[in-house]
């Protein structure tokens, strides 16, 4: 009896976390806006005022940055995504407080698509990038 006092927490808790989500959060699947999301923190956005994007179809790279490239993301894929459910590897380059991060290899799913826009998301890091083919 007391042995199952002390297993059953212990199930429930292994239970608790393996049901955790590792998928986007439903905001970043709503949203239309242009961005780069780290750890549920949106580290840039698209400001059509002050950004630009870029795309390079023989790269398979897009781009969107700022108009003086002090702050910008770069998402350079494998093979572009055709449809939802599709995984990418690709590689991140982007800036943030402490200076330029980069990843290389990471695996992207294709969570949504929508015209030209593409919703990529890595379980393992929990980015997410919103991005548009030009």
């Amino acid at each position: 009896m007391r042995a199952i006092r002390l297993i059953l927490p212990a199930a429930l808790l292994l239970m608790t976390m393996a049901c955790q989500k590792n998928g986007p959060d439903e905001p970043f699947l709503e949203n239309n806006d242009i961005c780069l999301k780290v750890n549920g923190k949106v580290v840039h956005q698209y400001d059509p005022v002050f950004w630009q994007l870029g795309f390079s179809e023989d790269l398979r790279q897009f781009r969107v940055h700022n108009d003086n490239m002090s702050e910008y993301f770069i998402f350079t894929c494998a093979s572009l995504p055709a449809q939802e459910g599709d995984e990418v590897k690709a590689d991140l380059k982007w800036t943030d407080s402490s200076g330029i991060q980069t990843r290389s290899a990471l695996p992207f799913r294709l969570e949504k698509k929508e015209g030209s826009r593409y919703w990529l998301w890595n379980r393992s890091k929990k980015i997410g990038v919103c991005l548009m083919k030009l």
